[in-house]
């Protein structure tokens, strides 16, 4: 029997009702017992007076603290779920005033440290780092380089590259075109019959590409463009041969433009009687020399982002 009410008891102190209601009851009983220990009813002794005072206190006073944290404990509530609005991605999207916010962001981030020039800092990050603008970027950007000297004339060196990588696009609906520059040095003093570049194929998935010469293009600084449609990424190829004097023109590089690259190996082959320096531009952090077999062989390796204006250079000089 004591088993049934106490189930029964309990089932009612757990209805959302009762927990609702739970402060005003606690404040009723409080009054009524506040009332009795007062006031001459009843014909009530003395002393249930006094107990009739005390408990009606010792519950008003409760009853107002359990209303104290629920309230705090609301608030809280309340706090975290606002809190979890404003961090939502749906939220920030819609927001009109995300640099703003990015920058408060930041000068917490930086600690007011200074001031003169963190909106500089800021901006050179904004337009630098934060792809804000870009369509695309490149990823496994793979270089393989060989280098020989030419047989007609030793004084020049003949260049043969051959560039892989994974093009990442944002939207695979629009039309986009992929530029390629190159630069030739060959003065009026240099032997212009050596002098030469080509493109002896460009791939897109496997796929020969018809190479488009742009306006701008010029014998010396020859420009093309591909088109790349209908999706989101591919796989690129480009293999290129170059004649030059190495006098003329003794450096070798790379460095990225309006986009970003995701990790890069870069791998050289020259001839014994060739010197190779090798520097980064502007990178975040060094490229990792990769152990080869040959000593004519040079392996570069970067893990990391290669932001606008970064790359590397090569030194050639002969022994």
């Amino acid at each position: 029997m004591f088993q049934n009410y106490s189930s029964i008891l309990t089932k009612v102190f757990e209805t959302t009702a009762f927990k609702k209601a739970y402060f005003w009851l606690i404040f009723i009983i409080s009054i009524i017992f506040l009332i009795l220990g007062k006031v001459d009813v009843f014909g009530i002794r003395a002393d249930w007076k006094g107990l009739f005072t005390t408990l009606g206190t010792i519950l008003l006073t409760s009853g107002i603290f359990a209303s104290l944290l629920k309230t705090i404990q609301y608030l809280g509530i309340i706090k975290d779920e606002l809190a979890k609005i404003i961090y939502d991605v749906d939220y920030l999207k819609n927001r009109n005033d995300l640099e703003n916010y990015w920058s408060m962001v930041n000068n917490v981030m930086f600690g007011d440290k200074f001031k003169d020039i963190s909106e500089a800092i800021q901006k050179d990050i904004k337009k630098v780092y934060l792809p804000n603008n870009l369509q695309r970027y490149y990823k496994d950007y793979h270089f393989d380089i060989k280098i020989e000297r030419n047989k007609k004339n030793p004084n020049f060196i003949e260049v043969t590259q051959i560039v892989t990588f994974e093009v990442i696009t944002s939207d695979s609906s629009d039309e986009k075109k992929l530029t390629y520059r190159n630069r030739l040095i060959h003065p009026e003093s240099c032997n212009n019959d050596l002098t030469s570049f080509q493109i002896e194929y460009w791939r897109i998935d496997d796929i020969d590409q018809p190479l488009l010469e742009t306006e701008q293009s010029t014998a010396s600084n020859p420009e093309y463009e591909i088109l790349l449609l209908g999706a989101k990424n591919y796989n690129l190829e480009r293999k290129t041969k170059a004649v030059y004097s190495l006098e003329v023109d003794p450096f070798k590089g790379f460095t990225a433009k309006n986009y970003i690259i995701d990790s890069m190996v870069v791998e050289l082959e020259f001839p014994e009687d060739l010197d190779v320096k090798f520097w980064e531009i502007g990178t975040l952090k060094k490229f990792k020399a990769v152990n080869t077999t040959s000593k004519n062989r040079l392996i570069k390796k970067y893990d990391g982002l290669i932001y606008k204006n970064q790359g590397f250079r090569f030194y050639f000089k002969s022994k």
